[in-house]
């Protein structure tokens, strides 16, 4: 293991869990957009915090206009997407891609 990414796992210890959130493109493509907790909302939460930036870059590196990305809520989930692009929980925890080895980043 090298030393970057021990000292990234250090800094996980005693962290609550972390989950990877990609932006998922039509052709398979996956980009990191953050590292957040599962729910949805809480997502969104974290894509609009106080500034867009996040958001701009996620237009940017996926080809997509800010305005276009379009947020719909249902009962039991919500999905946030543009042009075939779409923001889900990848499923892993930021240690596993940590160790798995990360996507690109859209920043």
């Amino acid at each position: 293991m090298d030393s970057t990414l021990a000292r990234k796992l250090e800094r996980l210890r005693n962290v609550s869990t972390r989950y990877e959130i990609i932006a998922k493109g039509p052709n398979g493509e996956r980009l990191l957009v953050m590292y957040g907790p599962k729910s949805m909302r809480q997502i969104l939460s974290g894509l609009s915090d106080n500034d867009y930036k996040r958001l701009y870059a996620l237009a940017k590196a996926t080809n997509t206009k800010p305005e276009s990305w379009k947020v719909d809520k249902f009962i039991r989930s919500t999905s946030v997407t543009s042009g075939g692009w779409s923001i889900v929980p990848s499923g892993r925890t930021q240690r596993e891609a940590y160790i798995d080895g990360e996507l690109p980043s859209i920043s």
